[in-house]
Order: structure tokens, then C-alpha cells, then sequence
């Protein structure tokens, strides 16, 4: 569920550096297991990319690398009417004819906190371009270290969680007894898609469906 701007603004506590991309497993050292792909348009991502950070990539830093592949557009639409009311907090207004970017640096330095693998910023015609966009890095990773994730996380930089995944131990038992259901390829039908426009989990063998440069 999306928070308030308000409560973003808050200060919050410094975060420890990010340990390296590898885990002990035994006697053998194993990358991660997931890959998490913050697209989209930037938006309100200088003041939710510590949340996104705390709640969605922290609990499980060890095991995941993060990619983006990014708009720089920041205010393609107004606000709604009454925006400071809880019930429209979540909406958007209409568009705007013109847009205003920010600068590929500062975006650098937003995602600065997640360590990511790379940050691709490029404006973008819909939604599929970017997601498509992102899943080539995570391919190319997989070339670079000769193995496939395990499940990818797709991640909004416009968005603010407020439910914090679960510690690794507990995020792995639940993910790894529901693979079969993470494992769909019907992306275009409602009825059985368990996919959101602002978070997604699947396993790698679903993601060439999602992540692809159209959907039917």
C-alpha cells in the first residue's frame, strides 16, 4: 500500500553498507537468487527510494542485485483533486501537455543507495519498453555469471511500500513452496495473473513473458 508524502519526509535512521553479492552455501560460494528491477518513471524517486530500499531490498540484501531501467520524466501528470485526503493519496491527475526530466546524475545518485548492478536511464514510449529494457541487464548479468536467478522482483521507483518482506529465512520458505503458482506466463489474463502494475514476483521462467517488449 502506497504512504503518505508526509510520512517519507520523516528522518530516518543511516543504513549499514551492502554486503558483497555472494553467500556462503556450505563449502561453496552462490550469487543471488533473485533480481529485482526497479522501471518506470522516476516521479517521486529522490523521497521513496529509502523506503524502497528498507522495505522491499534490505530484508533480503544478500540475495538479491538490483537493476533499473528508468524514465527521467518527475511531473507528467497533476495531482488529483484533494491529494492530502487519504482516499486519493494513491491516484493521479490528468496529464500534462509538457513534462519536466531530471538529469541522469541525479538519478544515479537517488539509486546510490541500492548498489544496483546498473542504472539505465532513457525515456521511454510505454511501459513494456522499460521492463524490457531492464530485463536484458538481468540477462546480461546472467551471461557475465554463468548462472539464471531464481525468481525476479519488479519494483516501481514512483511507489512507497508500506509491508516489509519477511527476513530471508522466512521469504525463501514461502516463495520456494509457491514457485508453481509464481510460475505463470499468461500475462494477459486477469483470472489467472498474480501480477501488479506496482509489484511483481515470478520465477525466471515466467519473466520472459512479462518482462517482454509487448504483451498480446
Amino acid at each position: 500500500q502506497a504512504r503518505s508524502l508526509a510520512a517519507l519526509r520523516s528522518p530516518r535512521r543511516s543504513l549499514p553498507a551492502r554486503s558483497p553479492r555472494v553467500r556462503m552455501v556450505g563449502d561453496t560460494w552462490q550469487p543471488p537468487a533473485v533480481a529485482a528491477c526497479i522501471t518506470g518513471h522516476v516521479r517521486t524517486l529522490s523521497i521513496t527510494a529509502s523506503n524502497i530500499f528498507e522495505t522491499m531490498i534490505a530484508p533480503i540484501r544478500d540475495h538479491v542485485d538490483v537493476f533499473s531501467a528508468l524514465s527521467p520524466v518527475i511531473d507528467d501528470r497533476y495531482p488529483p483533486r484533494n491529494a492530502w485526503h487519504p482516499k486519493y493519496q494513491s491516484q493521479t491527475g490528468p496529464r500534462k501537455n509538457s513534462t519536466t526530466t531530471m538529469t541522469k546524475d541525479r538519478i544515479e545518485q537517488w539509486m546510490h543507495i541500492f548498489s544496483p548492478i546498473s542504472v539505465d536511464v532513457e525515456t521511454t514510449t510505454n511501459e513494456n519498453e522499460g521492463l524490457h529494457r531492464c530485463f536484458q541487464k538481468v540477462q546480461r548479468r546472467e551471461r557475465e555469471r554463468h548462472s539464471l536467478y531464481r525468481f525476479l522482483l519488479r519494483l516501481r521507483p514512483d511507489v512507497a511500500y508500506q509491508t516489509r518482506l519477511p527476513e530471508w529465512p522466512a521469504w525463501w520458505n514461502l516463495v520456494r513452496h509457491a514457485e508453481s503458482s509464481l510460475a505463470l506466463t499468461d500475462v494477459s489474463s486477469p483470472s489467472t495473473s498474480c501480477f501488479k502494475d506496482v509489484w511483481s514476483l515470478m520465477t525466471r521462467a515466467a519473466a520472459a513473458a512479462y518482462f517482454a517488449p509487448s504483451w498480446p
